[in-house]
C-alpha cells in the first residue's frame, strides 16, 4: 500500500511538471484538437436533435433537460403520435447510424492527444496533429462498437423503466444495479485500453486484453489512481454543475430558445471544463501507464 501511494505522489509530482513544462504546446495542440472534436460531436447530434423536436416535441426536450421527466410519467406517453410511424423509424435509425460514425471520428481525433503527449515526453519532434487519423480510425471503430455493445447491455434495462414503467419492469432495477456495477468494473479494467489501441498499436480485442492484465498486475495502485482521477474531476466539474442546475432555474425551459441558450452556454462551459481537466488528466493517465509498463 506504501509503495503504491509513492507512486501515485511521484506520478502526480511528475504530471505537475510535465504540465506546466510543457503548457503552450500542450495546450495548442489539444485546443486545435479539442476544438475539431467538439464540432464534429455537435454535427454527430444534429440528426438525433431534429428527430428529437419532431418527433417527441419541445415539451418532452424541456423535460428531459430540466431533469423533470419521472419514471411515473414515461417517454411513452410524451412521445408524438408520428414517433410510430415508418418514415420517424428510419429517421431515428439513420440519426443513431449518423451519430455513432461521426461520434467515431470525433473520438478517434480526440485520441490522438496521446501521440502529442507521447512526443513530447520523448522529446521527438511533434507528429503531425493528424497524420495518424488513418491507421487509428479503423481499430478505433471496432473498438468504440465493443463499448457500444456493453453499454447496451447495461442501459437497457432502465431504458426499459423510463419507457414502460411498470411495477414489473421496475422489479427488473435490480438487475440494472448488478450491471451497472459490471459497468464499472469493466471499465476500471479497461483504463487503459485506449493507450494499448493508440500508442502500442494494438487491435482493439488486445487493447482490451492489455489493459486488463496490467491492472490485474498492478491492482492497488490502479484503485488508487482512478479514485484520484475522480475526485480530480468531481472537483473541477462541480462548479460547473452547480451553474448548469442555476441556469436550468432561472431560464424556461420549456420555450425554444431558452432551451437552445441552454444548451449553448451548458456545452461552451463542458467543453472549456474538459479542455483544462484534459492539460492535467491525460499526461498522467500517459506517465501512470508508462510506469507500470515498466
Amino acid at each position: 500500500m506504501t509503495s503504491s501511494i509513492d507512486y501515485l505522489f511521484k506520478t502526480i509530482a511528475d504530471t505537475a511538471t510535465f504540465s506546466r513544462t510543457n503548457l503552450s504546446s500542450l495546450a495548442w495542440g489539444f485546443l486545435k484538437l479539442d476544438l475539431t472534436s467538439f464540432i464534429l460531436g455537435i454535427f454527430a447530434s444534429l440528426p438525433l436533435g431534429i428527430v428529437a423536436f419532431l418527433f417527441l416535441g419541445s415539451s418532452t426536450i424541456a423535460a428531459l433537460a430540466s431533469n423533470h421527466l419521472t419514471p411515473s410519467t414515461g417517454l411513452g406517453s410524451l412521445f408524438s403520435p408520428l414517433f410510430a410511424s415508418p418514415l420517424s423509424i428510419g429517421a431515428v435509425i439513420f440519426g443513431l447510424v449518423f451519430y455513432f460514425v461521426l461520434s467515431t471520428v470525433s473520438g478517434t481525433v480526440s485520441a490522438l492527444r496521446y501521440f502529442q503527449v507521447r512526443d513530447i515526453d520523448q522529446n521527438k519532434p511533434s507528429s503531425p496533429l493528424f497524420g495518424a487519423f488513418g491507421s487509428l480510425f479503423s481499430r478505433y471503430f471496432i473498438y468504440s462498437l465493443i463499448y457500444l455493445i456493453v453499454v447496451l447491455i447495461v442501459f437497457l434495462p432502465i431504458l426499459a423503466v423510463v419507457i414502460y414503467p411498470s411495477s414489473l419492469v421496475t422489479a427488473f432495477c435490480c438487475v440494472f444495479l448488478v450491471l451497472l456495477l459490471c459497468m464499472m468494473v469493466f471499465t476500471f479494467l479497461c483504463q487503459f485500453s485506449l493507450l494499448e489501441l493508440t500508442l502500442n498499436s494494438a487491435s482493439p480485442i488486445d487493447a482490451f486484453k492489455n489493459s486488463i492484465n496490467l491492472v490485474k498486475s498492478n491492482l492497488v495502485v490502479c484503485l488508487i489512481g482512478s479514485f484520484f482521477l475522480f475526485v480530480l474531476s468531481f472537483v473541477i466539474g462541480l462548479p460547473i454543475s452547480i451553474f448548469n442546475n442555476l441556469l436550468q432555474s432561472v431560464l424556461n425551459m420549456s420555450e425554444p430558445g431558452s432551451l437552445v441558450l441552454y444548451f449553448i452556454v451548458s456545452g461552451s462551459l463542458t467543453f472549456v471544463s474538459s479542455f483544462v481537466i484534459s492539460l492535467y488528466v491525460l499526461p498522467f493517465q500517459f506517465l501512470f501507464w508508462k510506469g507500470l509498463k515498466r
